[in-house]
């Protein structure tokens, strides 16, 4: 699992015209393991799983769209995914198919969810239940997108009793919540690439009051830097960025006594 995740740092644009119906613009082959990607994204962004991209959506950004919908159906029924790996929006088209065709959802094995944001409610796929399946949840201590606690939500719906929390390097200053933040997102569909991971008990994160839940908005400085230092309690790692922020003040102080 780690050879393909760790895969995806590797981007590669293929280009090419989408399929009408299955939404294809690679060569998948039958089988194996597959993805669906986030919104706003080409298909081919989430090379790593071989030839086996996923299908490409094209939705506005709002409800999940019956063409993403025929997209993701007809991809499935042609290339029988034993595994699958949803990023971000593609979490809520996989949770719209659950939904709408429980016949062709209930062949695909296993599924991974990587920074889910099927929680959004403007995505039209909150309220779904998602059926119990081999399969890990990830999520990035810096994401800004998607919440940890809404991750470790849908690990909870999925019948897990771990969620895995990621320290995402994203270079960027914690004060710039929204670069620093869309940053974390991004980069989490390569979470198992990091070597600070940490599965958490999802209890850990649900009972957990300091762990922010924003909603469909995104994390604003307050609630990004919340979510760090709750994840720095549950987890064995100081999530990069608070570590800077910790020795900013310190030196800052350092320099009053001086």
């Amino acid at each position: 699992m780690r050879s393909i995740v760790e895969a995806l740092l590797f981007e590669k644009k293929m280009g090419g015209t989408a399929d009408p119906e299955t939404g294809v613009i690679t060569s998948p082959a039958k089988g194996g393991v597959h993805a669906f990607h986030g919104w706003g994204m080409p298909a081919d962004a989430m090379y790593g799983f071989g030839q086996n991209v996923g299908p490409q959506f094209n939705g506005d950004g709002k409800q999940v769209s019956i063409g993403e919908l025929k997209h993701a159906v007809n991809y499935l029924k042609v290339y029988e995914p034993e595994e699958l790996y949803v990023y971000s929006r593609g979490s809520a088209v996989w949770a719209r198919v659950q939904d709408s065709y429980p016949d062709i959802a209930s062949k695909i094995s296993k599924v991974n969810y990587l920074a889910p944001a099927k929680l959004r409610t403007m995505w039209g796929a909150a309220e779904v239940s998602l059926d119990d399946k081999q399969g890990e949840v990830f999520a990035a201590a810096q994401d800004g997108k998607v919440p940890v606690k809404q991750a470790a939500k849908i690990a909870q719906d999925i019948g897990q009793s771990t969620i895995n929390i990621v320290d995402i390097n994203t270079k960027k200053d914690v004060s710039d919540a929204s670069s620093f933040g869309t940053k974390g997102h991004a980069n989490a569909r390569i979470l198992a690439k990091h070597q600070n991971t940490t599965a958490v008990p999802v209890e850990d994160v649900l009972n957990n009051d300091d762990f922010p839940d924003w909603q469909d908005a995104s994390a604003d400085e307050e609630d990004l830097l919340k979510q760090m230092r709750a994840t720095k309690d549950v987890a064995d790692f100081t999530p990069t960025g608070l570590e800077e922020v910790r020795i900013l003040i310190r030196e800052l102080i350092l320099g009053s006594i001086r």
